[in-house]
């Protein structure tokens, strides 16, 4: 038997409200040359039972101890059949041309070996949110700067991005035991050794009133990649010309994290990011600081016109 063209790998922890949702929308692809491979990290509601009601054979559970989101992926790495491992969160949703539109942009850019989609955003309103991602309408190719496509909204999610098998293990996959930021320093360490492409055509849809999800904004940690990288040696992970861009780019991000923290009313966590913005940029440090003591109403009010462009 041949292995299939793509791995759908799905981390999936107490989403017993949405994974019904989410594994119908991976088996109704038009692109049939999958598997579905679903990683149970230690769930103790119905999702399980759930996911055994669909009777497929190109759908896959395995079960794990809890062991965290990067756990989870990193084994569907592991015994993914194929070499081109889509990723998506167990409350999200694949438009059906998803894959289609993911074969059609490998094809286009076979030197490349990390990809995304563009994707929608719904709150918990159900408001839809399509975002200026400042690529033409239906663009499909090569990115040729990743860290500034990446500022934009709509480019890179852990919903919409394909990874090739083989350079997702050079980099050891996802790092463990971490509950935010995770992805985004995967995002960062794959543009540095391999190319990135991106197909500016609308298929995935990001759910932001999932389960768990409220929570994980308000974890009482730095995120991982600004910790490791502002804080830490972990730019030495990167190469040497991609350094200033990657530390601007982590700076840039932590802006909005600092936002998102004083948001959430955590100014204590916020002030340690602006601290480590002080050793790294100027500019960005003063952003930070502004924001650690502006009153929330007016971050709620410049949130709400942000989503609402």
């Amino acid at each position: 038997m041949s292995a299939p063209f793509f791995t759908v790998a799905i981390p999936l922890y107490n989403k017993e409200q949405s994974i019904q949702r989410t594994i119908e929308s991976v088996l109704n692809q038009t692109f049939k040359d999958f598997e579905l491979v679903i990683v149970d990290d230690g769930s103790s509601d119905c999702s399980t039972d759930i996911v055994l009601s669909f009777n497929d054979p190109r759908l896959r559970l395995i079960r794990q101890a809890n062991g965290g989101v990067s756990s989870a992926r990193n084994h569907a790495m592991n015994v993914a059949m194929s070499n081109y491992i889509c990723f998506l969160d167990a409350d999200d949703e694949f438009d059906s041309t998803y894959l289609e539109v993911m074969y059609k942009l490998i094809s286009a850019a076979n030197r490349a070996s990390f990809f995304s989609i563009k994707y929608r955003e719904v709150n918990e309103s159900g408001e839809v949110f399509h975002h200026d991602s400042n690529f033409p309408e239906g663009f499909m190719g090569y990115v040729d700067d990743f860290f500034k496509a990446f500022t934009n909204r709509g480019v890179l999610n852990s919903s919409n991005v394909c990874v090739k098998k083989s350079v997702l293990s050079q980099i050891s996959g996802f790092p463990n035991g971490v509950h935010i930021g995770e992805d985004i320093y995967t995002w960062l360490r794959l543009a540095d050794i391999c190319q990135y492409a991106y197909a500016n055509t609308e298929r995935v849809t990001i759910h932001r009133d999932a389960e768990n999800r409220a929570c994980m904004r308000k974890e009482q940690e730095i995120p991982y990649h600004i910790g490791k990288i502002l804080g830490a040696d972990g730019i030495y992970d990167f190469k040497d010309i991609n350094r200033e861009r990657v530390v601007a780019f982590v700076a840039s991000n932590a802006v909005l994290h600092v936002a998102g923290a004083v948001l959430n009313g955590n100014r204590r966590m916020a002030f340690k990011m602006s601290r480590m913005l002080f050793q790294v940029s100027y500019l960005q440090w003063m952003k930070a600081v502004l924001l650690v003591v502006m009153p929330r109403f007016i971050l709620r009010i410049a949130k709400f016109i942000r989503n609402h462009k």
